[in-house]
């Protein structure tokens, strides 16, 4: 019975050839590496906005080489010298031979060894007074299978009639070599190579004589690190999904958090990505973990992006030398403080610049970033920190700053000519990407009349980016009265609250609103003063 599958016919009283046999293999693997393109290397779209069913293939060659590894090709750095392994692992490569079959895929099955021998693989001391970037990475060797092994076979002349002992080919398969690309120093990361998969990313240290002053970065496409299992399923905008955080001294931030961005996660537990010393905690104050362009403004947030640069995958940094074993850790993404502001999905709406201390120079494009959390600048200028998990992230403020006259920490007041309506403005008084935040509301009223105990104040939340106008507001809401203070100064009366607002939903507006609107009413007695003032402290992504 047929299974599907193209079949040689071996007919009865036929003479067969060598080649009839050799073809039947070439079916049976070209059907398999068919089966695992059109799964892991064909693209399917993506899954938010076509629902996963557009299909693109890919047949050529490319720069790098598009490949996925399913396991393995661990890049080892070895300890006190410049030696590196490479674990034993599979890969599937769009790598086409150099005269194509007919009856073979541009799709190849490669198993390889790796690199388990010292001294086979190696990294360069850098005698510069600058930072090199290396990359390790490996290609299919040759465009065709390698002869793997070898027999003595008796051979037919049909000259002479005779058979001859002769060394013939009796397995052939695809291998992998390795090698390390050095780059310039002080020239950044060198780009990829056509037909090259970077396995791993290096910041050789000037002055660098060993593995041990050299911090690595995994950039292997690692199928456990998909969307969508084995499949080549992208999401057309990124995804905060939920994170846990203490980042109140900023010197020591921790936590974990994790995403989506395009076909991969990103995220795990906070620690440097950058070159610095490794730690169970991120420096957020440091030049090492910013960009270089960082500059905090008064009352305004500040940014943390998970990073992803040069269209290379993973970027998890590896542990330092204090072992025998140095391996990836979390997180997958490089942490990078910025005040390049988000826009509404979380990406940056700017390049984010990679810090100066890893030499990689360059930035990350917005494409190649994620917003995973913010904090703010009080009103002096100085760094402020977050803390909280997916319930929401709350801002590090000191005591008193609430009901301070500083405004700390962000703060708008309803104007003159409307003291009831107060506009928040996106990327100055909350980051876009945020779906909800915190406010403290604090009203001072003068005079009013009786039934205070019995009236209440209504919030209203006007659609996205329109202009507030009474009356046409599309969502309200009735505020508790609390913190209430019967006696400040004479005749004036002070109540304040805390309330988390969501904001109105902007997927998938291709422009979305950079200021969103509220009204605040009251409904008691004769009141008449109304000032509410907002103070944002805290916001959910």
């Amino acid at each position: 019975m047929s299974s599907g599958s193209e079949k040689i016919t071996f007919n009865s009283l036929e003479r067969l050839v060598s080649t009839d046999h050799n073809r039947l293999q070439s079916f049976v693997a070209r059907d398999r590496a068919e089966a695992y393109r059109q799964i892991m290397s064909v693209s399917s779209g993506t899954d938010d906005l076509d629902a996963g069913g557009v299909a693109t293939e890919f047949v050529t060659q490319e720069n790098p080489l598009r490949a996925e590894v399913l396991n393995g090709l661990l890049v080892r750095p070895q300890v006190a010298s410049l030696n590196v392994l490479v674990d034993a692992g599979i890969l599937f490569a769009v790598d086409p031979d150099a005269v194509p079959v007919a009856d073979d895929s541009v799709y190849k099955y490669v198993r390889s060894p790796g690199i388990p021998t010292v001294g086979a693989l190696a990294m360069t001391a850098n005698a510069s007074g600058s930072i090199r970037i290396d990359v390790v990475e490996c290609q299919r060797t040759g465009a065709v299978d390698q002869v793997a092994e070898t027999d003595n076979r008796d051979l037919f002349n049909p000259t002479t009639g005779l058979f001859t002992a002769t060394t013939l080919t009796k397995a052939t398969q695809s291998t992998l070599t390795f090698r390390v690309r050095a780059g310039t120093p002080g020239g950044g990361f060198p780009g990829t190579a056509q037909g090259w998969l970077p396995l791993a990313v290096a910041s050789v240290a000037a002055g660098a004589t060993s593995c041990d002053q050299v911090t690595f970065w995994d950039v292997r496409r690692l199928m456990s690190d998909r969307l969508f299992s084995s499949y080549n399923l992208a999401l057309s905008k990124p995804i905060n999904r939920w994170s846990q955080w203490n980042a109140t001294v900023l010197s020591a931030a921790a936590g974990i958090f994790e995403g989506a961005l395009n076909t991969r996660r990103i995220g795990g537990r906070v620690r440097p990505g950058t070159v610095a010393v490794d730690a169970q905690a991120v420096d957020l104050t440091v030049a090492a973990n910013r960009d270089p362009a960082f500059a905090l403004v008064a009352n305004r947030p500040w940014y943390l992006y998970a990073l992803t640069p040069f269209a290379l995958p993973r970027w998890a940094r590896y542990t330092d030398a204090v072992s025998g074993t140095r391996v990836p850790r979390s997180p997958r993404g490089i942490l990078v403080a910025s005040t390049v502001a988000p826009d509404a999905d979380g990406r940056s709406t700017g390049t984010v610049g990679l810090p100066t201390a890893t030499g990689l120079a360059g930035s990350a494009t917005i494409t190649e970033v994620l917003c995973v959390a913010a904090g703010y600048a009080d009103h002096t200028g100085a760094m402020r920190g977050f803390f909280g998990d997916e319930g929401g992230l709350y801002l590090s403020c000191n005591a008193g700053d609430i009901g301070a006259a500083n405004g700390d920490p962000i703060q708008v007041t309803g104007s003159a000519a409307n003291p009831s309506l107060v506009s928040l403005v996106a990327n100055t008084h909350y980051p876009a990407c945020a779906r909800a935040i915190l406010v403290d509301v604090e009203w001072r009223l003068a005079s009013f009349g009786a039934g205070l105990n019995a009236g209440e104040f209504i919030l209203g939340v006007f659609p996205p980016g329109v202009v507030g106008v009474a009356g046409a507001e599309v969502h309200a809401r009735k505020l508790p009265l609390v913190n209430t203070d019967f006696g400040v100064g004479g005749t004036l009366f002070q109540l304040e609250t805390q309330v988390w607002i969501t904001l109105p939903a902007v997927y998938p507006t291709l422009t979305p609103p950079t200021r969103q609107d509220f009204s605040l009413s009251a409904n008691f007695g004769a009141t008449n003063s109304l000032a509410p003032k907002f103070r944002v402290v805290g916001w959910r992504f």
